[in-house]
C-alpha cells in the first residue's frame, strides 16, 4: 500500500473508525494501518474517537477482529466497541448502544452483561490492562481488576517491571515469568472464553493470553 494512501487511512482512522469501511478498506489494510499507527504510539498512548484527538495515557487495548487493534480509554472505548457492532451486522443487537461506564468509572452491569452475550457469538474483544505495575514499590501489592467477565486478559511484557513473576490460577507459570498472581478469589477471576462457549481457566501454552485474575504482588 502506497504511502498517500496509508496516511489517507491513518487520517481515517483517527477520524472515525467508521469511515475506514465506508470507504472499503479491506482488513489487510486495516491491519498495516493499525501497526503502524500502534508502533508509533509505542502502546502508550489512547485513541479517543470521541474527540478527535489522541490522550496520553496508558490504560486499554481492544482487539477489533481478529487482526485491529485499538488502544482507548473511558467512554472512547464504548464508542469503539459500538463502530465495531454496528459494522459486524450479524450480531443481533448489533447496532445497541452500550452503556458504558458509571460514574466511579467502572464498567457497568450492563455493559458487563452484554459483553458476555457477544462473547459467546464469538466476538473478539480483547483487553489489556496497563496499571501502576510499572512504578510499584517492592512489596506493594497492585490491584488489577477484570474490567469484564468472562474476558481474556493479556499483559504487555514490555511494559512490566522484570522483578515481577506470573502464576496462572493453576499454580501453572506462564509464558511471562515476571509477575506473580496471589489471592485469587473465586469471584473476581476472569475466565477465558474460546469460540464454541466453553469457558475454562487458563492454562499455560505458548503463544497464547493469559488470564489475569485480580491481584498482583510484587516479590522482590
Amino acid at each position: 500500500m502506497n504511502q498517500p494512501r496509508l496516511h489517507q487511512l491513518k487520517d481515517g482512522m483517527l477520524r472515525n473508525f467508521t469511515q475506514l469501511r465506508r470507504l472499503g478498506i479491506r482488513d489487510s489494510d486495516l491491519k498495516q494501518i493499525a501497526e503502524n499507527v500502534f508502533d508509533d504510539l509505542n502502546y502508550l498512548q489512547v485513541l479517543d474517537f470521541g474527540n478527535n484527538t489522541i490522550v496520553d495515557y496508558p490504560v486499554a487495548l481492544i482487539g477489533i477482529s481478529n487482526e485491529t487493534k485499538i488502544i482507548l480509554q473511558g467512554n472512547a472505548f464504548c464508542k469503539c466497541l459500538n463502530f465495531w457492532l454496528i459494522q459486524n451486522a450479524s450480531l443481533t443487537n448489533a447496532t445497541q448502544v452500550v452503556p458504558c461506564m458509571s460514574g466511579d468509572g467502572e464498567m457497568t452491569e450492563e455493559l458487563a452483561i452484554f459483553t458476555d452475550s457477544l462473547i459467546q457469538q464469538c466476538a473478539s474483544i480483547k483487553i489489556q490492562a496497563v496499571d501502576t505495575v510499572i512504578t510499584a514499590s517492592s512489596g506493594e501489592s497492585v490491584n488489577v481488576t477484570c474490567p469484564f467477565r468472562n474476558m481474556d486478559i493479556s499483559w504487555d511484557v514490555n511494559n512490566i517491571e522484570s522483578s515481577w513473576e506470573l502464576i496462572t490460577p493453576e499454580g501453572q507459570q506462564a509464558r511471562n515469568p515476571h509477575i506473580k498472581i496471589t489471592e485469587i478469589s473465586e469471584a473476581d477471576q476472569c475466565r477465558k472464553v474460546t469460540c464454541n462457549g466453553a469457558n475454562s481457566t487458563h492454562t499455560a501454552q505458548a503463544d497464547s493470553y493469559l488470564v489475569i485474575p485480580c491481584k498482583l504482588i510484587k516479590t522482590v
